[in-house]
């Protein structure tokens, strides 16, 4: 887990962090890794993060900027 990690931080989290008012269309939420650190993203820089996953995910975050 932690390769994936790695990877989205060097890859993924450095391309979208450099982008004014991101839309981000998650798929899949799992262990919301990953959306929590896109829900940081939008938070900062005024966009918003669209997750869709097969199992209900609601609980996962509370906030304005994201949609499940």
């Amino acid at each position: 887990m932690i390769d994936y990690i790695e990877k989205l931080e060097k890859n993924l989290f450095n391309i979208v962090k450099d982008l004014y008012k991101p839309n981000i269309l998650e798929l899949g939420v799992e262990n919301s890794r990953s959306t929590k650190k896109f829900l940081d993203i939008c938070n900062s820089k005024n966009g918003y993060l669209y997750s869709f996953d097969i199992n209900d995910c609601n609980n996962v975050a509370n906030d304005k900027r994201c949609f499940f």
